[in-house]
């Protein structure tokens, strides 16, 4: 794989993608591809205090705080890290995959878990008991928007 993993422990926010996209795999960063409004997004909810450079953004947003909400600390992780693939529809996710994740998220004990695609929530939701295991308080899902305002309004109610 061609992402340099952004996962450590004690992050504020752990954003949980399907899997890398052909594009962001060619790039070597996350969320990085042509059609990605991820950054724009977060930038326009308020979690990043100003517009990145999709094609290394990631180093700024997962690898420091300096332009993050009030200097919080976030990663990302791919629920199917080894499958690079931009159609969403050739992607197939099983126990193993929700399994894996949730080592990982155990692992880096994040304050809060936010999903940004519905093919990793549906997973997530077909072993109930993966989200009973998690530890973290909050999940955000739904569209990015949306849980991103979701993620800040939490964030800036429990002081985190």
């Amino acid at each position: 794989m061609n992402l340099k993993s952004f996962v450590r422990p004690n992050l504020d926010v752990l954003f949980v993608a399907l899997n890398p996209a052909g594009q962001s795999h060619e790039n070597g960063h996350y969320l990085s591809g042509s059609h990605s409004r991820f950054y724009k997004l977060l930038t326009q909810s308020g979690l990043l205090t100003e517009p990145v450079d999709r094609l290394v953004a990631d180093e700024i947003v997962f690898g420091g705080t300096a332009l993050n909400y009030q200097n919080r600390s976030s990663g990302v992780i791919d629920l199917v890290p080894d499958l690079v693939e931009t159609n969403s529809r050739f992607v197939r996710t099983n126990r193993e995959h929700a399994s894996a994740l949730l080592r990982q998220v155990r692992t880096c004990s994040p304050r809060f878990l936010c999903v940004i695609h519905r093919k990793v929530m549906r997973t997530l939701d077909r072993y109930p008991t993966w989200l009973r295991a998690c530890p973290p308080p909050y999940l955000a899902a739904g569209p990015a928007t949306a849980a991103a305002l979701s993620l800040q309004t939490a964030l800036g109610n429990l002081g985190v």
